[in-house]
């Protein structure tokens, strides 16, 4: 039995309020295909229900709603990489991209921003 682990999705900034969104979310087992794209089921750690799809091989990315006006976003998961002489701090917590190379792993990445 596989052992569900959330992930860390982060959006751009959103076009109409400029707020960044990031949830914390794993898949779960209820994924279809649509239009030849496989489409899945993230629930957050607030139990919040979103449906998303793959991009790919393992990128994974989950449709949201904006933290700041609701509008629905595209959240990438944040590819992490555990660096332990770099110190997790604002930079990784404030940010907005997909990439965190820290002694977080992505786990605190763009957390600030947390819908």
């Amino acid at each position: 039995m596989e052992i569900p682990t959330m992930n860390r999705y982060n959006s751009k900034k959103c076009k109409h309020c400029g707020k960044a969104t990031s949830i914390m979310a794993e898949r779960v087992n209820a994924e279809w295909k649509v239009n030849g794209v496989i489409r899945g089921c993230f629930v957050t750690d607030a139990g919040a229900v979103h449906y998303g799809y793959y991009l790919g091989w393992d990128e994974t990315a989950v449709i949201v709603p904006c933290r700041g006006c609701s509008a629905l976003r595209v959240a990438h998961k944040v590819l992490g990489r555990v660096v332990t002489d770099i110190k997790c701090d604002g930079r990784c917590e404030s940010a907005t991209g997909h990439v965190c190379d820290c002694a977080c792993g992505g786990k605190n990445h763009g957390r600030r921003h947390a819908a």
